[in-house]
């Protein structure tokens, strides 16, 4: 490669290369926006819960992390933190474990939202209509699960802006303009007013 300019870029997945700018979601904070509306939706020292996805993973832990800080941040008291490692079968089972030990749970934060549609069978297995669950992705399944009411919000990436800001950061590049280490592509909450464009 020797006369050929090199340009390094990471999209939607953060690494840990140092000098290599990352394009992505910021996981913490789209999941502290998932915190702000179980804040804004709870009453303060409310007990909620964190189905995390895999922690040794950095999406896992950002989102652990920035969801844990947005609720204890406003006063709302987190119970119980246990991965059901993103999986939809396995977000039934752990909150069917945490609702038995934790009867009074108010909120449910899953960190995507295969979890957080586990977590809705359980709170309606158990017949619980006083859960406020909000999950992360804004997958099809979850939209149409906040326009039934089923869940009450869910956080949207932008792949779009992820390819088109790429794009951007190739040609700014190449102009000799240097880079930020970390491009935020932005996260939207997604409720019934606009679970629709999500579907």
């Amino acid at each position: 490669l020797a006369g050929q300019n090199l340009w390094l870029l990471v999209i939607d997945t953060r690494g840990i290369n140092d000098g290599v700018t990352f394009i992505g979601t910021n996981n913490e904070v789209g999941a502290a926006l998932a915190a702000k509306y179980l804040c804004d939706t709870l009453a303060a020292g409310s007990e909620v819960a964190i189905l995390q996805g895999l922690i040794s993973q950095s999406t896992g832990q950002a989102r652990a992390e920035g969801s844990k800080k947005g609720l204890t941040d406003c006063g709302l008291k987190v119970v119980a933190e246990q991965t059901a490692e993103w999986d939809r079968a396995k977000g039934l089972s752990v909150t069917e474990n945490i609702l038995a030990g934790n009867p009074n749970i108010k909120g449910i934060f899953g960190s995507n939202d295969n979890m957080a549609l586990g977590a809705v069978e359980a709170v309606k297995a158990a017949a619980r209509t006083d859960i406020t669950i909000v999950g992360f992705d804004a997958n099809p399944d979850a939209a149409a699960a906040v326009l039934a009411g089923d869940m009450a919000a869910t956080i949207a990436q932008a792949p779009g802006n992820m390819g088109g800001y790429g794009i951007q950061a190739l040609v700014d590049l190449k102009a000799g303009k240097t880079l930020d280490a970390w491009i935020d592509t932005g996260t939207v909450l997604v409720t019934k007013d606009n679970a629709d464009a999500y579907k």
